[in-house]
């Protein structure tokens, strides 16, 4: 199985999650190296590399008190939710009256569960290219 094998049948695994769970509006999965792997058709490439970084600096941040395992954010008009499965995180953005509980047991299984499958296809890890580093010195602007 190519890289974009593999990458395609990730990418049908978050659009069958957007199809159970009508209330997330976008979902990607990036390495623990933030490194975007899969995002589904609503996710813009340029938000996820912010999301992505961002993340990236809390989890530099959680490392003091080991690491960072789910990550939520409240907001206005929606919530982000990302959750480590197996050596990659799982992004998803949600109206603000999502069933949580309902979604991390779709993220604490079917994502471990796809990615596992997939493993054990591809004999060795799938090494990604890194996207274009983005250095924020400043975040403001940012939406």
């Amino acid at each position: 199985m190519s890289r974009d094998a593999f990458t395609a049948a990730l990418r049908n695994t978050l659009k069958e999650i957007g199809n159970i769970c009508p209330d997330v509006k976008c979902s990607f999965l990036f390495t623990t190296d933030g490194i975007l792997v899969a995002g589904d058709a609503q996710a813009e490439d340029t938000v996820m590399e912010k999301a992505v970084r961002l993340f990236q600096n809390a989890a530099e941040n959680a490392a003091i008190i080991g690491g960072l395992n789910t990550f939520s954010i409240d907001g206005d008009n929606g919530r982000v939710y990302v959750s480590c499965a197996n050596d990659m995180y799982l992004a998803m953005v949600t109206s603000k009256d999502a069933d949580m509980s309902y979604l991390r047991s779709v993220a604490r299984v079917i994502i471990p569960t796809i990615l596992k499958l997939l493993k054990s296809v591809v004999p060795t890890p799938l090494k990604y290219a890194p996207s274009s580093q983005l250095v924020v010195d400043n975040l403001s602007g940012l939406r």
